[in-house]
């Protein structure tokens, strides 16, 4: 039996908890990357950079809550043929699930690459800012596949009751983008640490947008070590 989380039988309350708290956790986490790039992006760069992952941040807000609505509906019918013990019929509906939304997802991101100069009229992005803008959404809408393969994935976990893999996987992709951000600079010799840092704003750019400022108004003074 895949059903990890039998909400059918046993005590209601603690299985509503268990299935609700990792949930909130992982949606919490999503949403959270967005802040993660704005707060990021503000430490380093101008006003016109934080005003595109400002913009984009939205964009991508909206995007995730249209794709996450979309995919909820793999976790209802799993758990709908889960729990009425139809173990095949779960499985039939996971393959149709990926047959469907595999495409859509390369087909949604070509949309929205076609549509970013309207998106961002639409939005009224600042000219000294529509660079920026652009670069950030870029980015993300290249991950749009990845976004929606995690969403169509964690429907099929959710459906089976279990809410915690979601969760765990959406915050090890959060440690592995933004942990190269924080490099062990106390280990590093405080000249070369502001190279270091110079050099990553303006060939990556903080929070996915490249940096039109030089490095000595992009990096910030550091503390020199004791």
């Amino acid at each position: 039996m895949i059903l990890s989380n039998d909400l059918t039988r046993g005590s209601l309350f603690p299985k509503m908890m268990k299935f609700a708290i990792p949930y909130l956790g992982a949606c919490f986490l999503q949403t959270f990357y967005g802040m993660a790039d704005l707060f990021i992006t503000g430490q380093y760069n101008g006003a016109a950079p934080v005003t595109g992952v400002s913009i984009g941040s939205q964009v991508m807000h909206m995007m995730i809550v249209i794709i996450a609505g979309l995919t909820l509906g793999c976790a209802v019918s799993i758990a709908g043929t889960l729990g009425a013990r139809d173990e095949k019929k779960a499985f039939h509906f996971m393959g149709s699930a990926a047959v469907l939304f595999l495409p859509f997802a390369f087909l949604l991101m070509a949309l929205l690459f076609i549509l970013m100069p309207f998106i961002l009229s639409a939005l009224q992005t600042p000219q000294e800012a529509w660079d920026d803008t652009r670069a950030y959404l870029s980015i993300c809408f290249a991950g749009i596949p990845f976004i929606v393969l995690y969403n169509m994935v964690s429907g099929f976990f959710r459906g089976m009751g279990n809410t915690r893999t979601p969760m765990v996987i959406v915050a090890l992709a959060g440690i592995i983008k933004y942990r190269p951000r924080f490099p062990p600079h106390r280990l590093i010799p405080h000249g070369r640490r502001r190279r270091c840092l110079g050099h990553l704003c303006q060939r990556r750019g903080i929070g996915g947008s490249y940096s039109p400022l030089p490095v000595e108004e992009t990096v910030p003074s550091l503390p020199p070590l004791r």
